[in-house]
């Protein structure tokens, strides 16, 4: 198959969750990923490097897509519970999503606005808008 690099641009990013989860687009097409500090929106096809593409606004962690056009973030990490919005990337209109009771470690999206969410009391977490279900504790991560 064809292979496409995109540079960072910038040294690789260091840390812990949060900081290092990245998510892919539903359709492929884009990429979140933390480059410079801050979480940026990655084209496949067009972006030239991780660093000159788009950012999230500053503080926004753990991003995940919920659709093309929607994505959900950690909104105040990292000590206590923490406040998952939604950011429209069509409007940049946010909304609140979902309070957790600790900050998020891994995510991963499981179906249509369902999130599965590993977090730092090590709970496996599954989210909908509004809604919270511990489903197991002693979980350390998720991965599809």
């Amino acid at each position: 198959g064809r292979t496409h690099v995109i540079p960072f641009g910038v040294d690789a990013p260091f840390g812990a969750p949060p900081e290092l989860i990245m998510n892919w687009s539903p359709n492929g097409q884009h990429i979140a990923v933390l480059a410079d500090s801050r979480y940026r929106l990655v084209s496949v096809r067009t972006a030239v490097s991780v660093a000159s593409s788009p950012p999230l606004p500053a503080g926004l962690l753990a991003p995940v897509y919920l659709s093309n056009d929607t994505i959900v973030t950690d909104a105040n990490c990292c000590t206590g519970s923490q406040q998952l919005i939604t950011l429209d990337l069509r409007t940049g209109h946010e909304s609140k999503f979902v309070r957790l009771s600790s900050p998020v470690q891994t995510v991963q999206r499981v179906g249509r606005a369902t999130l599965v969410i590993t977090d730092a009391l090590n709970e496996l977490v599954r989210v909908a808008e509004g809604r919270v279900h511990v489903l197991r504790t002693g979980i350390e991560a998720v991965s599809p």
